[in-house]
């Protein structure tokens, strides 16, 4: 995604090679998920920090090397290590509810733990919630953006996302989509990514886009988003690796209905980002 080298392949290297730095680094993604199980009412204010110190001491005795072990590269870190320490979350409070005595969660009754998915489940959905609230506010220009941020955070381009940012029908998007995947292929710089879309933008719209202008108007969307996540003293904190780990879940949320309302309520926009 970077110039250099991507936050995923930064953690990626940190999670085989240097496991300590990893974790320190990671602390914001746990504080961030151990607020929504206090503002939830899972856990009391003042149980934050035992739960913090559970979760660290379990990552290092033995959970960073099975995270090493069953990596899918399909996923970022970011995304694996937030389902890992959610999971650790459940184990501390079924661990709390039986008196403190030691539970394997694997070893936990199957609807304790549909309960407890259900529980993490109702903490993701508020904030993907949240985020399609915000979302809303770009009005015309919320497909464009949610394009945009695909592009910066490299999530599968569906072939209605062509179609608003192209000003195309689906059959054009769908025939796109498969030169556009295959070229992609060859891609590994962020700028690069942009620079393509910006050259594909171009070719069928009158309004010229360079990757520059497109990178900087993505990032500009991208601190406006976190800011109103942020605002209203939340405790979510998100960062450009969290938010892009939200935004992931969000696009798997979204559902084949809601894409086709959004090309036909906005296949007649304007061209380009603006």
């Amino acid at each position: 995604m970077y110039s250099e080298k991507s936050d995923n392949e930064r953690n990626y290297d940190l999670l085989l090679n240097n496991p300590k730095k990893f974790i320190v680094e990671n602390q914001k993604v746990i504080q961030i998920i151990i607020n929504r199980y206090h503002r939830f009412g899972f856990i009391p204010a003042n149980e934050k920090n035992e739960l913090l110190q559970y979760i660290n001491l379990r990552l290092l005795d033995g959970i960073l090397q099975k995270m090493k072990l069953q990596y899918n590269p399909q996923y970022f870190v970011s995304t694996y290590f937030a389902t890992v320490v959610n999971n650790l979350c459940k184990e501390y409070l079924n661990q709390r509810s039986k008196d403190n005595k030691f539970i394997d969660i694997d070893q936990l009754p199957k609807e304790k733990i549909e309960s407890s998915n259900e529980n993490c489940n109702l903490l993701i959905d508020e904030e993907i919630e949240r985020l399609e609230r915000i979302f809303r506010l770009f009005h015309s220009k919320k497909p464009k953006v949610i394009l945009a941020l695909k592009i910066k955070f490299r999530i599968t381009i569906e072939p209605i996302d062509l179609c608003t940012f192209l000003s195309i029908d689906k059959l054009q998007a769908e025939e796109l989509l498969i030169d556009i995947r295959n070229n992609l292929i060859l891609l590994n710089k962020e700028t690069d990514f942009f620079d393509y879309f910006a050259n594909l933008s171009n070719k069928f719209n009158p309004k010229k886009l360079t990757g520059d202008s497109l990178r900087h108007w993505t990032y500009t969307k991208i601190r406006e988003i976190i800011d109103m996540l942020n605002q209203n003293g939340r405790e979510s904190a998100y960062d450009m690796e969290t938010f892009g780990t939200l935004f992931e879940k969000f696009t798997e949320k979204i559902s084949k209905v809601e894409q086709e309302f959004i090309y036909i309520s906005m296949g007649n926009g304007t061209n380009g980002i603006k």
